[in-house]
């Protein structure tokens, strides 16, 4: 993923380039024309075209890093869904083999728009019972797990659905232990935390149940959420939160500071 965002960077950056040289071709254009308006006009086209091609590469090659992207991450679903369906799991009663009607292809596209896939997933759920039981299991642990089933289901077809269930529930039910264990060890030491450290932690911890495990600073899952007594003076007795993508994020009342890694063990 910081490849993919790398390569977008430059590829933006080298836009702006483009632009600018554009820029100050038509500049330099401007200041021939006094004394040359054939050499000026020249110049002045010139820029035109070079930045419009230089532009347009750097917009295939963003188009052709999306793909890539794209691709890798089907890949590395496929890979997780084929082991959660190697797994070892309790025998079904026998049902009848779904129909090669029933069974939708992943989507040639990956551009489809967010209302697209919404559409795509009721349809799904509305036209095939399977699909819908799933969906309403899912639906119960929470509406991200339905969100995660809805996506991996179109990405791969309907075909894996029962390896992207036990995947998705399997990722659940870990994280709800892990929720529990957090919740355990936070109740036994909230009664030794000063009131303003307690009214931090459990403040910070309702405002991201409130957006279903997001931060609210930076919209990032959250990992879990401790008491701050660190080096970082101004955040002790506030909460230190660490985001699923490795960042930390320290907070006190109003003020708060994101870092790329644990602050504590910066040098």
């Amino acid at each position: 993923m910081g490849r993919h965002a790398f390569a977008e960077g430059l590829l933006s950056l080298l836009s702006v380039v483009a632009v600018i040289a554009g820029l100050l071709g038509l500049v330099g254009a401007a200041v021939l024309w006094q004394e040359s308006g054939q050499a000026a006009f020249g110049l002045a086209v010139g820029s035109l075209v070079g930045t419009a091609a230089l532009l347009a590469l750097c917009q295939v090659g963003l188009v052709i890093v999306d793909i890539a992207e794209s691709g890798r991450r089907s890949a590395e679903a496929l890979v997780e869904i084929a082991a959660a369906e190697r797994a070892p799991r309790a025998p079904e009663p026998a049902r009848p083999a779904p129909s090669a009607a029933a069974v939708v292809p992943a989507p040639q596209s990956a551009t489809a728009s967010p209302a697209g896939e919404a559409r795509r997933w009721q349809f799904l759920k509305d036209s095939d019972e399977e699909v819908a039981a799933a969906a309403g299991r899912m639906a119960a642990l929470g509406p991200r797990w339905e969100a995660a089933m809805a996506e991996r289901v179109l990405e791969l077809g309907t075909g894996h659905l029962a390896g992207i269930e036990r995947f998705i529930r399997a990722k659940a039910d870990a994280e709800a232990e892990q929720a529990a264990r957090h919740q355990a060890v936070e109740a036994a030491d909230l009664d030794q935390l000063t009131p303003q450290a307690r009214h931090e932690l459990l403040a910070y911890r309702a405002a991201v149940e409130a957006r279903d495990g997001l931060d609210p600073r930076t919209s990032a899952r959250v990992a879990s959420i401790e008491p701050y007594d660190g080096r970082w003076a101004n955040f002790r007795g506030g909460v230190k939160v660490a985001l699923e993508d490795g960042r930390i994020v320290l907070s006190r009342n109003s003020l708060s500071r994101v870092f790329a890694s644990d602050p504590d063990r910066e040098a």
